[in-house]
């Protein structure tokens, strides 16, 4: 595990990152797995389209400018996104609740079939 480790981090600073995961170290973790999963394969590769290309969620930049030189202004308008993305998934998922609220309001309304067929597995007992 420690050599895995050792060999992310050399990722990361090759990446010229290490100060952007060194100031985010609760969530260190996370971080080295979001930029594994985005480093792309040819990013070695000089006559690759993704040479020194690193792909971190929104932003694309080399490994040169990378998203450690991200301003504090920028942070704040990419995790505004976020939030913007989260309400919105969030006033989808309530509409669809609202909908079936609404299914079972009717369904209990309708109390007629449910019971005939309760009296019917009674019957047969």
């Amino acid at each position: 595990d420690a050599l895995k480790c050792q060999d992310i981090l050399d990722y990361i600073k090759e990446a010229g990152l290490l100060k952007t995961v060194c100031d985010f170290s609760p969530c260190y973790e996370l971080l080295v797995k979001e930029f594994l999963v985005n480093i792309s394969e040819e990013c070695d590769n000089p006559l690759s389209k993704d040479y020194h290309k690193l792909f971190v969620r929104d932003h694309v930049g080399t490994s040169a400018d990378g998203a450690g030189t991200m301003t504090k202004m920028e942070i704040i308008a990419a995790l505004k996104v976020q939030c913007q993305e989260i309400d919105k998934q969030k006033d989808e998922l309530e509409e669809k609740k609202k909908m079936f609220v609404k299914m079972i309001e009717g369904l209990e309304a309708d109390d007629a079939p449910v019971k005939a067929s309760a009296n019917v597995a009674a019957a047969g007992e």
